[in-house]
């Protein structure tokens, strides 16, 4: 790194303040944004951007949610660096307490969504205003992509793939995931993808006389689908998949099961369920390697349903496939000029060493789907922290001095990337 550029970016880094870093993160924190609602703060954030001068393009990614893509425009001859971080957050959990009202907790910022991943994204977006504050004009474009819909719902497209679609792209990625702590970098995850599944029953024959005693299911009663759906996902759990065994991430490929819903009907009526539910509904989540594929899933899946029907013909299921079918396994290298730029960024911040280059981790994130469309992309960024004390409260932080480091790493990194 020369002398120059080593005094660009120090320019850049002094531009940095915690109180302001904190300030941000507090306010994009006080505006929830669950999966297709983020058009609220995605019009704060639009607004931000262009009242500082960044040029601004609101995408449609769905009819009325909106994200906005901000860029600081280069003056020609350097390479372009993508931002990229979702604003959706994580369902409130119980427990959750003024989940709005972020406060300052010794070192931790603490408020809904600041872990998962609106910590991150206050990081990469102060980065970009510490290359604006300062002055410096960067070579390549820096890109700035709060976007919506990195969790996969069904029918639901990520705003990072449509970002993709409309042509947006860059030289390198880096998305400020919540997967460890500034001196690491992530380039090793899961794929990841989600299936619905639902069983159909019967509720014929569903007296209050005959029904004490009635084992769902004998002949001439009824057919509780939601006793069928639990049949079906301990037989998940265990089923055989198609794979070969990773020795990056030796624990997959699995699954989780989060959401069921079951009642009377398609739409879950729950008047009268307390007898039986004629529908239910589960979202599964599958964590895949490399050699699996939706597909190979999906026949894993259907493979082991239709064995368990051999046991209870009484199973009566349907299997919903996605539009998207979600975010690929990837296994990046790890001498790419991105990974390069923010080891010698973190090297002139902190004096010392980033310790893990190609960092695995089981989950997923927008820069795998970054990954797979050409852009050298990486998570790297902070932690995220999540506390549940049951019955007392329910909280995701962040560690404030992880947040700052993370802001003055990504924004010195813009700085070399940039003018590269």
């Amino acid at each position: 790194m020369s002398t120059d550029i080593e005094e660009t970016i120090n320019q850049v880094v002094n531009s940095v303040r915690e109180d302001e870093v904190v300030a941000f993160a507090s306010d994009i924190a006080r505006i929830p944004s669950f999966v297709g609602e983020e058009t609220p703060l995605a019009r704060w954030l639009q607004k931000f951007f262009e009242e500082r001068g960044y040029e601004v393009e609101m995408q449609e990614v769905m009819t009325g949610n909106f994200q906005p893509i901000a860029r600081l425009k280069g003056t020609g001859g350097g390479k372009d660096l993508m931002l990229n971080g979702h604003i959706d957050i994580d369902s409130l959990g119980i427990d959750c307490v003024d989940p709005w009202t972020p406060t300052r907790e010794g070192n931790r910022l603490v408020g809904w969504g600041l872990a998962n991943m609106k910590g991150g994204v206050a990081a990469m977006i102060m980065a970009a205003e510490a290359v604006r504050k300062s002055g410096v004009q960067l070579k390549g474009d820096l890109i700035v992509c709060p976007v919506v819909g990195e969790t996969n719902e069904l029918g639901y497209n990520p705003g990072t793939q449509y970002l993709l679609d409309q042509g947006v792209t860059a030289d390198a990625a880096i998305v400020p995931e919540p997967y460890g702590p500034p001196d690491i970098i992530n380039t090793v995850t899961c794929g990841a993808t989600a299936l619905v599944i639902h069983t159909k029953g019967s509720v014929v024959g569903s007296t209050i006389g005959q029904d004490f005693g009635w084992v769902p299911g004998d002949t001439g009663g009824p057919i509780d689908a939601f006793r069928k759906m639990v049949k079906i996902l301990d037989a998940l759990v265990t089923m055989e998949m198609t794979y070969e065994p990773w020795s990056k991430i030796p624990e997959a490929p699995g699954l989780t099961c989060g959401t069921i819903k079951a009642g009377r009907g398609r739409d879950y009526d729950p008047r009268g369920c307390y007898f039986y539910a004629d529908f239910c509904t589960a979202m599964v989540g599958f964590f895949f390697v490399p050699g699996q594929s939706p597909d190979t899933i999906v026949g894993d899946v259907r493979r082991t349903i239709e064995k368990l029907k051999e046991e209870d013909p009484d199973i009566d299921y349907e299997i919903e496939v996605p539009d998207f079918w979600g975010l690929p396994p990837i296994d990046a290298p790890t001498d790419m000029p991105v990974i390069e730029a923010i080891k010698r960024s973190y090297r002139q911040v902190t004096g010392d060493e980033i310790k893990d280059v190609g960092a695995p981790d089981a989950m997923p994130s927008d820069h795998t789907l970054l990954y797979a469309n050409g852009i050298s992309a990486v998570s790297y960024g902070l932690e995220g922290g999540w506390t549940h004390e049951r019955g007392v409260r329910h909280i995701q932080y962040v560690d404030i001095d992880q947040l700052v480091l993370a802001t003055k790493v990504i924004a010195a990194t813009a700085v070399d990337f940039c003018n590269s």
